[in-house]
């Protein structure tokens, strides 16, 4: 676990961005890396934030140039950054190659990135915010992994079976990091991973009027006033693709929620999502995805920033970038 101090009588801010997935030709070419080296910037300048996240699909797996020019990128601001692996950040049938993605990250002087026990995936690690030496929130880094799959010897192939899950053992993980955390005072905590769960269906059935097509509501409409049932007026964002999460509830929300201390799910993964919905008490967050990597709405470029206030308090907030005002 690093430690991150959070300066007296200001609140912490982290930028986090999602998916910016460029692959080694792309990097070559400045209609793609302009879209996104320039809203990054953008966004930096502007919510001056204290720690940088990633919530998954840094690249394209095993196009290592590509995770080298966003590891350097993103390392030039001289500010923490943390990336999660994405599902585009590894192969079931190789696991080497988020091994190497983790190698090429953790090379750079500002990454705070930790790979973690390999038991549990690739990077499950916690970083903690501190205030006058006093903990205040932690950010626990998890991996979704790439697909649930079962190794069939007689096509000596893997069969995809849906997006994968926190397993068990994360899970167990997650826990012991909480206990420890109340142990040691910790007011709060966010959970930062690429594959959303299952419960993001359960909120977004639950927050969305009936009579509203969550698809017809324009990308830059940021409150979208009128769309959501009462008890979630507070809600944001848009959902122009199908929620991309597992085929089924493991239970992990539950176990998130039984430990009450968690406050925002913050994910990634489909690109033209960008819902943030209050359920159950905790915040269930899409991130906004970042630059024109693979597909992308460009109405909906930007980044999503966390404040953690010293009262432990988070709040969620979506800074939008137009494109066609980047210099």
């Amino acid at each position: 676990m690093k430690i991150i101090n959070k300066q007296k009588g200001q609140p912490f801010v982290i930028l986090n961005l999602t998916d910016p997935q460029l692959s080694n030709r792309e990097w070559l070419d400045p209609s793609y890396t302009r879209p996104l080296t320039e809203t990054v910037k953008r966004l930096v300048e502007e919510s001056k934030p204290d720690l940088i996240t990633v919530s998954g699909d840094l690249a394209w797996a095993a196009e290592n140039e590509a995770y080298n020019k966003i590891s350097d990128f993103l390392d030039s601001f001289g500010i923490p950054w943390a990336p999660v692996l994405g599902n585009h950040d590894q192969r079931i049938e190789d696991p080497s190659i988020a091994q190497t993605v983790a190698e090429i990250v953790s090379k750079r002087p500002h990454c705070v990135f930790e790979a973690g026990d390999p038991a549990l995936g690739v990077g499950n690690y916690v970083l903690r915010i501190e205030e006058d030496g006093q903990p205040l929130h932690d950010i626990i880094l998890m991996d979704t992994h790439k697909n649930k799959h079962v190794y069939m010897p007689e096509y000596d192939a893997y069969d995809r079976l849906g997006y994968d899950d926190l397993w068990p053992c994360q899970m167990d993980w997650y826990e012991e990091r909480i206990d420890e955390a109340k142990a040691a005072g910790v007011k709060s905590s966010s959970i930062i991973m690429h594959i959303p769960l299952y419960n993001y269906i359960e909120a977004a059935a639950a927050a969305f009027k009936a009579d509203v097509d969550p698809c017809s509501v324009p990308a830059g409409d940021g409150m979208q006033t009128g769309c959501w049932n009462e008890g979630y007026e507070s809600s944001f964002g848009v959902l122009h693709e199908k929620i991309c999460a597992p085929d089924e509830d493991d239970g992990q929300f539950e176990r998130i929620l039984k430990k009450d201390h968690t406050k925002v799910v913050l994910v990634g993964h489909d690109h033209e999502n960008s819902a943030v919905i209050p359920y159950r008490g905790v915040i269930l967050a899409y991130a906004l995805k970042t630059g024109c990597g693979c597909s992308w709405n460009p109405q909906s470029n930007g980044g999503t920033v966390l404040t953690v206030e010293s009262d432990g308090t988070v709040t969620v907030k979506h800074c939008y970038v137009d494109p066609a005002s980047l210099a």
